[in-house]
């Protein structure tokens, strides 16, 4: 069963945020009257000054939010080193209340990355922001606050290096063939987010396995993602960022398993239930600590929705997985 579950656990990224259907409102003032979350949607970019204990510098950086669902906005920022995601946490009053993602998780100088901020419209397309917590240091953190005022160069986002899937509530379900031809179906649901990059979720399956439900996770960053066996980023085995070219490989190795992902296209078109898709497609090499225990196949992917089709080439049985398609999603 082993080569089964990880290969759903290696195509397990379908997840994604489409952008909301939000129009700028018209700004007539210069202080904006009955704001709401749609006059944040687009590009903002200003100087910011950063201080903490052991630093005190100014940079420009840049800001995109880019789409509104159930009351919430999502939004990337770029330092120029890193990008985070920004998620709100609340909107009152004109103020938006947001979360400040971990870029880099896990052990080391972001340890205990803990960072919350407003965005506060001061103007005609024009916010003042400020931002508080615990920023990385050399010691796993330090208490610091970014202070500054951006303005709006453009009311469209820029979206198209920024992986913009799994948000808590979405879910996608697969029909899954195999090699005999026999045909069932999963589904994959994205329980929690764990505001570091990390997303929890659960599969469940008709497919008569040994399991009908089980925890899985992934570690999704707007320019990276990580495919993981469970929530731990320790247990990272498959990885995608959005500078690979054509030809760029990338290789993680757990407990003896190693698995190699190979970027093919950039630009390949697919058809799944009579949708059309412009993928990512990758070749991906399961080398498994156990004698034949090896599979490979493709997976044809778009930064918006996850993963589209799947298709194994090398079975280890007539009951093992040959195809998964993008039947139906949530959203």
């Amino acid at each position: 069963m082993k080569p089964i579950l990880n290969q759903i656990l290696g195509m397990a990224l379908a997840a994604g945020l489409i952008l909301g259907g939000c129009t700028k409102k018209s700004d007539d003032t210069n202080t904006p009257t009955n704001p709401d979350l749609s006059q944040f949607v687009g590009q903002w970019q200003g100087s910011v000054h950063y201080k903490s204990a052991s630093d005190s510098s100014t940079s420009t950086v840049t800001v995109n939010y880019i789409s509104i669902e159930n009351g919430n906005i999502l939004g990337f920022l770029n330092t120029g080193a890193d990008v985070n995601y920004l998620s709100s946490n609340t909107f009152s009053n004109g103020v938006l209340s947001f979360v400040v993602s971990n870029a880099q998780p896990g052990p080391g100088n972001c340890l205990n990355f803990k960072v919350t901020g407003t965005a506060t419209p001061t103007g005609t397309n024009q916010i003042s922001v400020n931002i508080s917590g615990i920023f990385c240091s050399g010691t796993g953190g330090e208490q610091a606050t970014v202070t500054g005022t951006m303005s709006k160069i453009s009311p469209t986002p820029d979206i198209s290096h920024y992986l913009r899937f799994c948000a808590s509530g979405r879910s996608w379900t697969y029909k899954v063939t195999a090699w005999d031809g026999s045909t069932c179906q999963f589904t994959f649901a994205i329980t929690k987010d764990h505001k570091n990059g990390v997303f929890e979720g659960n599969m469940t399956t008709n497919c008569n396995w040994s399991f009908t439900n089980k925890t899985i996770g992934w570690y999704v960053q707007p320019t990276e993602w990580d495919d993981m066996y469970d929530t731990t980023l320790a247990s990272r085995v498959i990885n995608y960022q959005t500078w690979a070219v054509v030809g760029t490989k990338f290789m993680y190795a757990q407990n003896g398993d190693t698995v190699i992902t190979t970027v093919l296209s950039l630009n390949d078109p697919v058809t799944v239930n009579g949708v059309n898709y412009n993928c990512i497609k990758l070749y991906r090499d399961f080398r498994y600590n156990e004698v034949g225990r090896n599979s490979t196949g493709y997976c044809w992917f778009t930064y918006s929705v996850g993963m589209i089709k799947y298709e194994a080439l090398t079975p280890n049985g007539p009951t093992d997985v040959h195809y998964e398609e993008l039947w139906s999603k949530n959203f």
